[in-house]
């Protein structure tokens, strides 16, 4: 069985929502169509690989100067922070594939406004191309592969109460030697001075 995401999406109260085409690797099987729900709360590496897709909705989508990018792997934070990925659709098949990106800017009143990109290909051939495919095409495949990680493996985020039950490490005890003495360090106050003999004076008599 194999697995093909085209569709994905995080939304509010952790709910994941994932479009893909199942095929059965027996022969003659068509693919089948499948939308899901799902509440099991997306692990963070799956919210990085959203994360960083971020960029590239304020790029393609003309909030941001693609001229003004000097390093995509390592963009200015203060470009980006104000939008946020919430799914991403493919379309297209092959040298023809692209994406399209849903979004929410934070504008400066506090009001959030959506907002889905132009498709993008993957393989631009525009007077005016994206820079940035390549890049862009390597984060979508990291969104797929987390996505495909959550459906098939159970990469969920790790559930905090399940902490509460943890019993606490217990430290190996010390190994001492055999008939070996353990012997307390002395503190001040505890060495008494030893108590001499009395001496007595014996005055010279006068004969």
């Amino acid at each position: 069985m194999s697995i093909e995401i085209n569709k994905g999406k995080l939304l509010k109260g952790d709910i994941v929502e994932v479009s893909f085409t199942k095929q059965n690797l027996k022969q003659g099987s068509k693919p089948a169509k499948c939308n899901e729900e799902h509440h099991d709360p997306p692990h963070p590496d799956l919210k990085r690989a959203f994360m960083s897709l971020n960029i590239h909705a304020a790029v393609i989508g003309e909030f941001v100067s693609q001229l003004d990018i000097k390093d995509i792997k390592n963009v200015d934070f203060d470009l980006c922070k104000d939008f946020k990925v919430t799914g991403f659709t493919i379309v297209g098949e092959e040298l023809e594939q692209g994406v399209i990106l849903s979004a929410r800017k934070t504008l400066k009143t506090g009001k959030t406004m959506g907002f889905n990109t132009p498709v993008q290909h993957f393989e631009d051939p525009s007077d005016n191309p994206y820079l940035f495919c390549d890049d862009l095409q390597e984060c979508i495949d990291n969104c797929k592969r987390e996505l495909t990680k959550y459906l098939e493996e159970g990469k969920f985020a790790p559930d905090p109460q399940l902490d509460m039950f943890k019993e606490p490490e217990k430290k190996p005890a010390e190994k001492t030697l055999p008939g070996a003495l353990v012997s307390r360090i002395p503190e001040e106050g505890d060495i008494k001075p030893k108590r001499g003999r009395k001496t007595k004076k014996i005055e010279d008599e006068n004969f």
